[in-house]
C-alpha cells in the first residue's frame, strides 16, 4: 500500500483541457511602420539650344541698333526745332542715356541677357552722343572732362557686363573705350598719356576675359591699340623725340599680345 500510495501522490503532468481558452499569439512585427510617401516624378528640363538662342540675339542686336538710331534722330529734330537750350538738352540726354544703361539690369534678371545688352549698348551710345554734342557742337564741357566722363561710363558698362554676364554689352563698351581718344581728339601730342589710357584698358579687358571667357575683348583692345599707334607714328615719327616712348610702348603691346593669345593655346 505504501508502495502505491507514494506512486499515486506524485504530481502527473496535466493535459491541456479541451475547454481552456485558447492562448493569444501577438505577431512579431518585422519593423517599424514606414508612412507612404509618394515620390514625385522629376521631370527632364529640356536645355535650351543655340537655335533658339539665335534669332533672340539677332533680334536684339536689330532693337539695340533701331533705338540708338531713333534715339539719335530725335534729338536731332529737337535740336532742329530749338525747343531746348543746349545746356537743358545735355543734361537730360545724359541722365536718360545713364538710366537706360542701368534699365539693363532688371531686364538681364528677368533672363533677357540678349535684350539686356542690347538696351545697355543704346543707353552708352547715348551718353557718348550727349559728351561729343556738347563738346564739339556746343562747346560746354572741356576736352578733359568729356575724356573722363566717357571713360567713366564705358568703365560701368564693362562692370554691369561682367557682373550680369551680357557679352553683347562687354563688346559694345570695348569698342566705345578704344575709340574715346579718337572721339575727344586726345589723341595728339600727349603719347604717354595715350599710352597709360591704352594699358589701362587692355589690362581691364584680360581680367574680363580671365572671368568670364570672352577672348574678343582683348583682341578689339589690342587691335585698337595698333591702330593708335600707327596713327601717331604717321603724325609724329618725323620729330626728334616720341621714337623711344613709341618704341617702349610697342614692346608693351608685344608683351599683352603674347599673353592674350597664350591664353587660349594653354586652355587646349
Amino acid at each position: 500500500l505504501e508502495h502505491e500510495l507514494g506512486h499515486r501522490s506524485q504530481t502527473p503532468e496535466l493535459a491541456p483541457s479541451p475547454f481552456a481558452a485558447p492562448a493569444l499569439v501577438l505577431p512579431e512585427l518585422v519593423g517599424p511602420a514606414q508612412p507612404y510617401v509618394r515620390q514625385q516624378e522629376a521631370l527632364p528640363v529640356a536645355p535650351r539650344s543655340s537655335e533658339e538662342a539665335s534669332p533672340m540675339r539677332v533680334l536684339a542686336l536689330a532693337g539695340g541698333a533701331a533705338l540708338l538710331i531713333g534715339l539719335a534722330f530725335f534729338v536731332g529734330f529737337v535740336i532742329e526745332q530749338g525747343w531746348l537750350t543746349p545746356a537743358l538738352r545735355f543734361g537730360l540726354g545724359a541722365t536718360f542715356s545713364a538710366l537706360l544703361t542701368l534699365a539693363a539690369w532688371p531686364v538681364a534678371r528677368r533672363g533677357h541677357e540678349p535684350v539686356a545688352g542690347a538696351i545697355g549698348g543704346a543707353g552708352l551710345g547715348g551718353w557718348f552722343a550727349a559728351w561729343l554734342v556738347a563738346r564739339h557742337v556746343h562747346e560746354l564741357v572741356a576736352a578733359p572732362l568729356t575724356f573722363a566722363a566717357l571713360g567713366l561710363g564705358a568703365a560701368a558698362c564693362l562692370l554691369i557686363a561682367d557682373r550680369l554676364r551680357l557679352r553683347l554689352m562687354a563688346g559694345l563698351a570695348t569698342a566705345a573705350a578704344c575709340a574715346t581718344p579718337v572721339l575727344v581728339g586726345a589723341h595728339g601730342d600727349r603719347l604717354h598719356e595715350l599710352m597709360l589710357y591704352q594699358t589701362l584698358v587692355i589690362s581691364a579687358l584680360l581680367v574680363l576675359d580671365w572671368r568670364q571667357r570672352w577672348p574678343e575683348l582683348p583682341t578689339i583692345g589690342l587691335l585698337a591699340t595698333w591702330i593708335l599707334g600707327a596713327q601717331w607714328a604717321s603724325e609724329h615719327l618725323h620729330a626728334d623725340t616720341g621714337g623711344g616712348p613709341l618704341l617702349a610702348w610697342a614692346s608693351v603691346m608685344l608683351v599683352a599680345s603674347a599673353t592674350s593669345a597664350w591664353a587660349p593655346l594653354r586652355n587646349r
